[in-house]
């Protein structure tokens, strides 16, 4: 398991990057039980990744070690950019321009999940 926690300065927020074969473990280890589970999920481990607030400061992206390809990770980073910036008011769906900031963010995301996890 490879954990790895940046800030992102910018937004006063920090994400815990997790690259592991077990989500449920991680997340029993890590007690976030309570921030990632619906009602009907009995297990996390279907999924290939997963992205959720822990708080509007602190955010977690998991990625089993097989799928972290740029398919995934793009998707992931979206989600997260998405969180962000709708937890800081920092989008406008009504205009193509208002959505600027999230297509930076999500870059800058998808880079460093990518450099944190795939360059050795």
């Amino acid at each position: 398991m490879k954990i790895i926690e940046k800030n992102i300065d910018v937004y006063d927020c920090s994400v815990i990057i997790a690259v592991t074969d077990d989500f449920d473990a991680f997340v029993r280890q890590e007690k976030l039980e309570d921030y990632c589970l619906s009602g009907d999920n009995e297990t996390l481990n279907e999924y290939n990744g997963l992205t959720f607030r822990r708080d509007i400061n602190t955010y977690c992206v998991l990625f089993k070690p097989d799928y972290l390809t740029i398919n995934t990770i793009a998707h992931e980073a979206f989600h997260l950019a998405k969180y962000i910036g709708d937890d800081r008011e920092l989008y406008d769906y009504r205009r193509d321009t208002g959505l600027e900031p999230l297509a930076y963010l999500l870059g800058f995301i998808a880079q460093t999940i990518y450099d944190e996890t795939c360059e050795e």
